[in-house]
């Protein structure tokens, strides 16, 4: 660099110093520039030695003092031209000039383009670009480049014509879809590979330049926007890809092997070169169309024909089809949401009719090990659409009650009540594994076997409460925990049951005789049993049975002071007595009865020390809950083996009656029994006529009549040392369940008359059908408006209600 300066005078002022010290400065950057062989080297000269017009010119500092000093001292100025460039200088003295480096440049690219071997080595060719970059070639260099490839690819596209043209100049119409879609493949392969070559070459033009200049692309831009134009914008062309690789995709789609990752490359080509969504629209138009044509063809032609097992199981396989093998394995996760929205229109929407009528009840039908698998596909199809899942709500719904209500008309009442929770095991287990614990859908439970269950309102309580009591007795061949889970589906459908009065009344009566005649498998069962009753309904529903408990439990120490007692007056007796409160227990039938004199004498002797011990207490002994260990110890000549007989008081009584004679006719036994003739026969009927014969009967026949003579069965055979035959005891005859009913009418009448006067005497005035509102939402049983009509006659008789002189709809209180 030189630095051309003017003479200055002899004194020099302070503004030609300054000018000294900015040209210095300008020097020093100069100099620093100068090691960047692409900055531009900077000479600086005074204005009288430019040839050329200044192009930058230096005010000088100013101040006040150099105000001054400007009318004596002239104005200094400097200008800045540039120098040549290193690329030039570099040029003149090699001897060569752009022609040379354009030649270099058009020999590298024409052998990348053609394939060949360059004699020029890399980094020269990149020296050549960034040359011609420096010499403001850029412009030209990206015209050159774009020229070049659109060349090139003119001559590709007319080799990709003639592979499609015929020897007739037609277009081939052969099947060999892959030979085509890899001959494509290969030609976008090579394309890329040259275009990266020619940006490797072109990297200083491509990061520089072309990134910086607004109207310009990149060049793989450039480069893919070329064979977009020249290759795909050409119809033929674009048409047989899209159609080969649509039948790819669908010969895939029947089972068939493909080339996976050429059908990717052809897709990311699709991508890359912005065509993507042409062949989206053609491939999603070919599956709705397939789609809907195959599946009207399999399944829905006909009713008779459709099986919602093989259905469900060809929506998934289609389902993961389009949507993992295709549309996530091939197409990149591309047209994903398109291709599920179209197979839940053709699959599933256009046919949810048909697949809520035809399918429902095949799906509920199904065996359990597959039913919910299925059920979980079938609700995961119809929660697609939020308006079909509340049709398949309401067939669920409508499902239980018919088929609840089938089950309540056709079964038998002994096996009604275990139909029922299998029934419901069923359905709650479709709801919380197929149906995913839906709250709407357990709403449809709940109405549903609300409205089976109380079909046959005062009946099913007392069918659930036998139920219970079967499996709470002895004898039943379940372990405590089978019983326990049992005992839990039980309180599950307790719960649908509006007359829980029915249940409480007819569970009382039968827990009375488990715990009386020690009939009961498990206390501890027992117990349970009663707090999941207080859990479902409140301390006051089962403080009677606690109150039962609580009996028996008070019981077993009187009845050990008694046995300490009998035994300081000599009385070594085997007797158990339970005493128990009124209104705790359940009325049994009075049985007036002549006990044997051994009995009678032990029932005494216990009436005298309970009065003495507890005064102002009266005893009302139960013939019918009590019960006897007879031993007998002599049958017949030949048949001595002792046997022990578990037998009620009367039973007991008739045996006594052949202690000392081996035939007695009806009335003779009824003299000496001295029992009413209709328990009298019951008895006679169980010894005689029942599985355990151990009276004979004559004339023979299943009923007991007064001219009939009973006979001690001396060949009495059992393998049983000890056997029970009280079974009368524990079968409940139809006077006793006339009874519970009518306890269970009077205690309704009782408590309606409590709800009606408690309403008034809030109320005060009330008219007849907010009266029947209030009593619904009080009243723990179904009201019927007849019933609620004569209670309020009845109360209006008895002056506790007047109705209303001018509306006779409206109840006024009497205070």
């Amino acid at each position: 660099m030189k630095l051309g300066k003017r003479k200055a005078p002899e004194k020099p002022s302070r503004e030609s110093g300054q000018v000294e010290q900015e040209s210095k400065r300008q020097k020093k950057d100069s100099q620093s520039q100068s090691n960047n062989s692409n900055k531009r080297k900077l000479a600086f000269e005074d204005q009288e030695n430019c040839s050329e017009p200044p192009t930058k010119k230096l005010k000088p500092m100013s101040n006040t003092k150099t105000n001054n000093l400007r009318k004596s001292a002239p104005v200094k100025k400097l200008s800045v031209r540039p120098l040549a460039s290193s690329v030039e200088k570099q040029n003149t003295k090699n001897g060569t000039n752009d022609k040379e480096l354009w030649g270099k440049i058009e020999s590298a690219v024409g052998a990348i383009l053609n394939k060949t071997r360059c004699d020029i080595g890399s980094e020269e060719i990149y020296k050549s670009v960034e040359d011609l970059i420096l010499l403001k070639h850029s412009s030209d260099l990206y015209t050159f480049v774009q020229q070049k490839l659109e060349s090139d690819l003119d001559k590709k596209q007319l080799e990709i014509l003639n592979y499609l043209q015929g020897s007739n100049g037609q277009m081939q119409l052969f099947s060999g879809q892959s030979d085509f879609l890899k001959y494509m493949e290969n030609s976008w392969i090579e394309f890329c590979e040259t275009l990266n070559y020619i940006r490797n070459v072109f990297l200083k033009l491509d990061r520089g330049w072309a990134n910086t200049t607004s109207s310009v692309r990149p060049l793989w831009e450039m480069g893919t926007d070329i064979y977009r134009t020249k290759i795909m914008g050409q119809n033929i062309i674009l048409q047989r890809m899209l159609t080969s690789l649509n039948n790819t995709l669908h010969i895939y789609r029947e089972g068939n092997s493909i080339s996976i990752p050429l059908v990717q490359t052809l897709i990311r080509s699709f991508i890359t070169l912005n065509i993507y969504e042409k062949f989206e629209e053609y491939y999603l138009n070919f599956v709705r169309q397939y789609r809907q044509e195959e599946v009207l063809k399999r399944f829905f032609s006909s009713q008779s024909t459709f099986d919602i097992s093989e259905f469900l199981a060809y929506v998934y396989r289609v389902y993961q089809f389009e949507l993992a093998d295709i549309s996530e394995a091939v197409l990149f996760g591309r047209s994903k949401k398109d291709i599920e929205k179209i197979l839940d229109t053709e699959v599933l929407t256009k046919n949810y009719e048909c697949i809520l009528q035809w399918g429902f009840l095949q799906l509920m039908d199904l065996p359990a090990e597959t039913q919910i698998q299925q059920t979980r596909m079938y609700y995961r199809y119809f929660k697609k659409n939020i308006r079909k899942l509340d049709s398949l709500n309401a067939k669920f719904g409508e499902y239980i009650k018919v088929f609840g209500a089938l089950i309540v008309e056709n079964t038998p009442e002994n096996e009604m009540i275990g139909k029922l929770i299998e029934f419901y095991g069923k359905i709650n287990n479709v709801w919380e594994n197929g149906f995913s614990k839906n709250k709407h859908f357990h709403y449809q439970i709940k109405g549903g076997f609300e409205h089976v269950l109380n079909l046959k309102e005062i009946k099913m309580g007392e069918l659930l409460a036998k139920f219970v009591d079967g499996r709470l007795r002895t004898g039943v061949k379940m372990t405590a925990e089978e019983i326990e889970a049992l005992l839990d589906k039980a309180i599950e459908l307790f719960k649908y049951i509006n007359g829980k009065d029915v249940f409480e009344a007819f569970y009382r009566k039968d827990l009375a005789k488990r715990l009386l005649l020690n009939k009961t498998s498990s206390v501890d069962l027992e117990r349970s049993m009663i707090s999941k009753l207080k859990e479902e309904c409140g301390g006051g529903y089962t403080s009677k049975f606690e109150g039962m408990f609580k009996d028996m439990d008070l019981s077993r120490d009187i009845l050990e002071e008694f046995k300490t007692h009998a035994q300081s007056v000599h009385k070594n007796m085997d007797l158990n007595v339970s005493v128990l409160t009124t209104g705790n227990w359940p009325p049994f039938n009075q049985i007036e009865l002549k006990l044997p004199e051994s009995l009678a004498e032990y029932q005494e002797l216990f009436k005298q020390w309970y009065g003495t011990k507890y005064h102002g207490r009266k005893l009302f002994w139960q013939n019918s809950l009590g019960h006897v260990i007879l031993r007998v110890n002599w049958f017949g000549p030949g048949n001595t083996k002792k046997k022990e007989f578990i037998l009620s008081l009367l039973q007991n009584s008739i045996m006594y009656c052949f202690e000392r004679t081996g035939s007695l006719n009806f009335n003779e036994i009824k003299q000496i029994v001295g029992t009413e003739e209709k328990e009298l026969k019951r008895g006679l009927w169980s010894l005689s006529c029942g599985k355990l014969r151990i009276l004979t009967k004559e004339p023979k026949g299943s009923e007991i009549g007064e001219e009939d003579v009973f006979t001690w069965n001396e060949k009495f055979r059992h393998k049983m040392y000890r056997i029970p035959a009280n079974a009368i005891q524990i079968t409940e005859t139809a006077e006793e369940n006339d009874k519970v009913k009518k306890e269970i009418a009077q205690d309704r009448q009782y408590q309606i008359d409590a709800a009606v006067v408690r309403v008034m005497k809030t109320r005060k005035q009330l008219a007849h059908a907010n009266l029947m509102s209030e009593l619904i939402t009080q009243c723990k049983f179904p009201l019927k408006n007849a019933e609620v009509k004569k209670r309020i006659e009845s109360l209006i008789d008895r002056d506790y209600l007047e109705r209303d002189k001018k509306d006779p709809n409206v109840y006024i209180y009497l205070a």
